[in-house]
């Protein structure tokens, strides 16, 4: 005798196995009618030809002698195809080693008198695919005198509720798998009738690695046994909290079995089971997130300082415009308390809509950023400051913008001194007006002095000198007589020279061409400088104090090339810029100069004249424009507007008559 076994599962999930005694050698009975089989046929089809159960006959040589219509359906194949053959077994089970087996254990049940067991085994149909069957084989007792027996199949088709099993089985496998290797700590504990957490019911891996107990010591704690930080009597607080809300997180302190406290953050959910609350709660070591924290807060504390110590004002600007922070620097020099401006949105009231009309401007410099910018602001008390604002985007690694710092340096004091400066150079300008009014007012003044007294004075003496002579012609004293003419004719010429360096009088009797001639004239004859005279302007309708400053200004450019640049030659053109400006421009072929050597004219006694000249021009409402470099000459140019000047026009000569009066 020989045990064969027929493994009738090849999966993982459980193996189902049976043996069946097997006689070597063994020999059956031929059969001598088979109308006993068509007889069983017709009360089957009759009786068990269901729609969910799959029936079959086989006969002890292992042929199929019947196959209802639902394994017909199941399988594929029809009856006709496979009754009274054993290609039901290759087709249905093609593996060769699993149909052996098989048709061995399926001889030995036909064999046993009595014999039934029920297995599960796998077809393949007539599509390829695999149905999962449920069978229940029975011996079927001979019924003729010949002894003939067989096997009697039962199958129900549980291929469906097979695969639900197994993805269920597969499903609980991988759950179980994420619970024991999760790294929080997970608790499952019921609720006592006092409300307060009972014994834990059920534990992962990760909760014992965190307490350093083992899983069997653990299940014989509970939540109170373990926490280091919430006291029995607070349970029931905790548990109504949970059993409201359905859920509560909160922060505590779990002992470990070494005695070392555990910070962790506790999340715990309510749920029942058939009728039964159930609290899980998973616990998360919060050890490094502590850390982290205190790291970053004192980052917070040490960063605060330092902004807090800078003179700037710095303030934190959110992306949805609200302000998160301001230093101390902040809330002095603009009055307002920290909970007054933080959480505010921006611009706030210190935020002059002048300049930052709306949001939109805001955004354009959240997002681009400004540098160097100058604001006006208002302080709490309402007086107004200057300021130079810098806005830099903070971006996460996305680009997306996590903040705005906006520095503010305080420029009131100088915005302040600047106000002064520029009113000082005003009065400074207007003084040097004034100075040149008066100095021109003073020369006519003396210059007229001179010739109405003085050159009257030495005309008369001449004239009666001359009379004295012709008296005493002959005598001695003629020599001395002469001398003394000599020496007034000499006194009165350079009693004119005087008065026309004071003031000219072709100024005022004269045309500017004619004046001009005479000056360029007269300094060419004095220093042997050859002076080339432009008159472009086409007009003498020129203001006289435009007239006086014009002809001031060309002796002194003149006088400067005379000392300083070297050359014999000069070019003065007189020209219309446009019709409102009159332009004098001086220019010589010299040696040149640095004109950085003129950025700060009054610092040197020698640049005075320029000095002069710059500021009388700016007066007027002109400009100054020098052009040279060493070696290739000097073009200095006077633009002087003449429009809307009319009233300034008889300034000099009324004021020079009212002091001749």
């Amino acid at each position: 005798m020989k045990e064969n076994k027929w493994e009738e599962r090849e999966h993982a999930r459980s193996c189902r196995q049976i043996s069946l005694p097997f006689e070597d050698g063994l020999s059956f009975l031929e059969r001598k009618d088979d109308s006993m089989f068509q007889d069983f046929s017709i009360w089957f089809n009759a009786s068990l030809d269901h729609p969910d159960l799959l029936l079959s006959l086989i006969d002890e040589d292992g042929c199929l002698r019947f196959w209802n219509s639902t394994a017909e359906r199941i399988s594929g194949y029809s009856s006709d195809s496979l009754l009274g053959s054993r290609k039901w077994l290759s087709l249905l089970y093609p593996d060769s080693e699993y149909r052996q087996r098989m048709l061995s254990s399926l001889r030995m049940i036909a064999l046993v008198k009595g014999a039934s067991v029920t297995v599960e085994t796998k077809i393949q149909g007539k599509d390829s695919r695999f149905h999962t069957i449920l069978w229940v084989c029975s011996n079927m007792t001979p019924m003729l005198e010949n002894h003939l027996s067989g096997v009697v199949c039962l199958g129900v088709d549980i291929t469906a509720r097979w695969e639900r099993e197994k993805s269920l089985t597969e499903r609980v496998a991988t759950m179980s798998a994420l619970f024991d290797n999760m790294a929080d700590g997970v608790f499952l504990h019921e609720v006592d009738e006092d409300g307060c957490p009972g014994s834990f019911i059920e534990v992962n891996e990760g909760a014992c690695r965190m307490l350093g107990v083992k899983r069997e010591d653990l299940l014989a704690m509970s939540p109170i046994s373990i926490d280091a930080q919430i006291q029995r009597e607070e349970m029931p607080s905790v548990v109504i909290d949970i059993f409201r809300k359905g859920h509560h997180t909160f922060q505590t302190l779990l002992k470990k079995r070494s005695g070392d406290i555990v910070p962790v953050e506790i999340h715990s959910h309510l749920f029942s089971f058939q009728g039964k609350p159930y609290i899980l709660s998973i616990a998360r070591d919060d050890s490094e997130r502590r850390k982290n924290e205190e790291v970053l807060l004192e980052n917070h504390k040490f960063s605060s300082s330092i902004l807090d110590k800078s003179p700037n004002a710095v303030f934190v600007i959110g992306p949805d415009t609200r302000i998160q922070y301001v230093n101390e620097s902040f809330v002095r020099q603009f009055g307002f308390q920290t909970e007054e401006i933080v959480g505010r949105p921006a611009p706030y009231p210190w935020w002059r809509s002048d300049y930052w009309i709306n949001m939109g401007e805001l955004r354009v410099a959240m997002h681009d950023g400004i540098v160097g910018k100058e604001k006006h602001f208002i302080r709490k008390d309402g007086e107004e400051i200057w300021g130079e604002i810098t806005a830099v985007p903070i971006r996460e690694e996305d680009s997306r913008l996590r903040f705005c710092v906006l520095t503010w340096k305080d420029l009131t004091t100088y915005k302040k001194l600047q106000e002064e400066l520029r009113l000082n150079q005003h009065q400074l300008q207007y003084l040097s007006s004034e100075l040149y009014v008066a100095e021109e007012r003073e020369r006519r003044r003396i210059s007229t002095d001179l010739h109405d007294s003085v050159g009257q004075n030495l005309a008369l003496s001449r004239i009666k000198l001359e009379m004295l002579k012709k008296r005493t012609k002959g005598r001695d004293h003629q020599g001395a007589i002469d001398d003394v003419l000599t020496l007034i004719n000499r006194s009165i010429q350079e009693m004119r020279t005087l008065i026309f360096e004071l003031s000219p009088p072709m100024l005022f009797e004269l045309s500017f061409h004619a004046a001009v001639e005479w000056l360029v004239e007269k300094m060419e004859e004095e220093h042997g400088l050859c002076i080339l005279f432009k008159d472009l302007l086409m007009s003498d309708e020129i203001p006289m104090d435009i007239k006086i400053f014009l002809f001031r200004a060309l002796r002194e450019l003149v006088m400067n090339i005379i000392k300083h640049a070297n050359t014999t030659e000069a070019v003065v053109t007189l020209s219309r810029f446009d019709p409102w400006t009159i332009t004098l421009e001086v220019k010589d072929n010299g040696v040149g100069f640095d004109l950085s050597s003129l950025r700060e004219l009054g610092r040197d006694p020698s640049n005075f004249g320029l000095l002069s000249i710059r500021e009388r021009v700016n007066y007027l409402g002109g400009f100054m424009q020098i052009q040279t470099l060493p070696g290739e000459g000097t073009k200095i140019s006077l633009f002087v507007p003449v429009e809307g000047e009319e009233e300034r026009s008889s300034e000099i000569d009324e004021k020079s008559q009212d002091s001749a009066c």
